[in-house]
């Protein structure tokens, strides 16, 4: 399994959203108080990441995103942003890049983009 490359800047976790979908089921029934129960054993957490890094940086990520990971198709191990455990995770959608600081080397100029990733 790919890991988190190293030579990619750590994120700036700073504006970092964190949303678990509801993992319950609730019926309604003829007579007396509704019934609730869990939907399955695990829930889904996903992460919503803002992302800020130069064009040099911003290569190295998407070679990344496009090679090992075949284009966000296959899981990396990362430290989950708020727990710091070691776990599996995997990109929601592809990243859109916003050109935030013009420059005329493209390796000077920076970029801004949400990852969107989910733990599995």
């Amino acid at each position: 399994m790919a890991v988190w490359p190293p030579t990619i800047p750590n994120l700036q976790l700073a504006g970092l959203k964190r949303r678990a979908e509801p993992n319950t089921i609730t019926s309604v029934v003829d007579n007396g108080p509704t019934k609730s129960r869990r939907r399955s054993t695990k829930t889904r957490i996903t992460y919503q990441i803002p992302y800020q890094c130069q064009g040099g940086d911003r290569d190295i990520f998407q070679e990344f995103f496009d090679t090992k990971l075949e284009n966000g198709t296959l899981p990396f191990e990362w430290d989950d942003p708020t727990s710091d455990a070691r776990v599996s995770m995997r990109f929601v959608r592809e990243p859109e890049w916003t050109l935030s600081v013009g420059a005329k080397l493209a390796a000077d100029r920076w970029y801004d983009c949400m990852l969107e990733l989910e733990i599995l």
